[in-house]
């Protein structure tokens, strides 16, 4: 590692646990991905943005701007995570779905559309709650709860 991703990787851990010997920075992109996480190498991590802990991300999807994806979550197919954005717990953002801004999906929350779903601003979609569809725009909702929702978007 060279200085700027040595210096890259020590703001990572004074975010996330670990040493330099515990994080990598991706070939396509040079974001910061921690040795326990999966990044596809077909995937993109931005410069900014965290891969950590034993998330996931694979097939075309990107994860760019400041955005951290961390837990078990998982980001694949066509996805995008940018801005602020931030998917954790055992979230799974997939197909054509965009989460950005200072949106959230966490928890066991499915979040995928494949024509275009987005998730912006401070939105917080979390628990048990899918939401599947296309062409719809979710901008500071806040759904979640120990119950199960589920929305289709037509």
């Amino acid at each position: 590692m060279n200085k700027e991703q040595i210096s890259k990787i020590k703001r990572v851990i004074s975010i996330f646990d670990g040493g330099l010997k515990d994080w990598g920075i991706h070939s396509n992109g040079g974001g910061a991905v921690a040795k326990t996480a999966y990044v596809a190498e077909s995937t993109y991590v931005g410069p900014d943005a965290i891969v950590a802990e034993n998330a996931q991300v694979f097939g075309n999807a990107q994860v760019f701007g400041n955005a951290q994806v961390f837990g078990n979550a998982q980001v694949f197919e066509n996805a995008r995570v940018f801005g602020d954005a931030r998917v954790f717990g055992y979230a799974q953002v997939f197909g054509n779905a965009r989460v950005f801004g200072n949106a959230q999906v966490c928890g066991n929350a499915e979040l995928g559309g494949y024509k275009f779903l987005y998730v912006y601003g401070n939105s917080k979609i979390y628990g048990d709650t899918i939401i599947s569809g296309e062409l719809r725009n979710i901008i500071d909702l806040d759904i979640g709860s120990p119950e199960k929702y589920l929305l289709y978007l037509l």
